[in-house]
């Protein structure tokens, strides 16, 4: 299993859900609906295929760039979530670009909430 594949299985679960638990969708401030989904379901992943593929996460709170990391196989991806405020795109993802990491990443992916 390579990053591509565990990145369609988050998609996948997140288009099952239908429709969005309403705590998933908030996003205000600090908080955010999203940045909680996706750490949860890939927890899930893990637990499912725990003892196939060697999958560990890790989140970042606060100003942080990436706000998670993956770690497939000893090498560290990053996502960056982002989601709507208020039903629409008036925070076009500025923190890709304002944020550094301090971490070396294979590769940095932007997952947006629909």
């Amino acid at each position: 299993m390579n990053i591509d594949d565990v990145l369609e299985l988050v998609k996948i679960k997140i288009e099952k859900l239908n429709p969005v638990p309403e705590r998933y969708l908030v996003s205000r401030g600090n908080v955010n609906g999203f940045e909680e989904l996706v750490p949860e379901i890939v927890d899930e992943i893990i637990s499912e295929t725990s003892g196939n593929i060697n999958l560990e996460s890790v989140v970042h709170y606060g100003k942080y760039f990436p706000d998670m990391d993956l770690i497939l196989n000893g090498i560290r991806y990053g996502l960056e979530l982002k989601s709507r405020n208020n039903g629409s795109w008036d925070v076009p993802g500025n923190s890709v670009f304002e944020r550094v990491s301090d971490q070396n990443y294979e590769e940095i992916f932007k997952v947006c909430q629909n």
